[in-house]
């Protein structure tokens, strides 16, 4: 379903129609919202802004195609914030996935 690498370029292709230009400026911009989105959670001491953030995320996440950021904030949505240690585990995963993305993104800049 997913392609292998954090950036599943099929999906961007389709979505951007082939634009490079867009894909970048779109990628850049999640890149900001990731950021955003994960700081928002780390600090995160209440339900709704845990639901409020990790559903933000999940949703630019899968528009630009970055399916394991979103499959994390997917999970991260549903099981809610209850500020025990399967939080800390979920942020675990989803700045493991962020790095991916980061990583992957900064090689397309250079």
């Amino acid at each position: 379903m997913h392609c292998g690498g954090a950036i599943d370029f099929a999906h961007l292709d389709q979505y951007t129609l082939g634009d490079e230009g867009l894909q970048g400026e779109l990628l850049r911009l999640f890149s900001m919202q990731l950021e955003a989105q994960m700081a928002e959670l780390q600090d995160c001491t209440d339900a709704g802004t845990w639901k409020q953030a990790s559903h933000t995320l999940k949703g630019a996440a899968r528009a630009v195609g970055v399916w394991q950021v979103a499959d994390v904030a997917e999970r991260l949505e549903i099981a809610g914030f209850d500020g025990g240690p399967g939080d800390a585990r979920d942020l675990a995963d989803l700045k493991q996935a962020a790095a991916a993305f980061q990583e992957e993104f900064a090689r397309l800049m250079e």
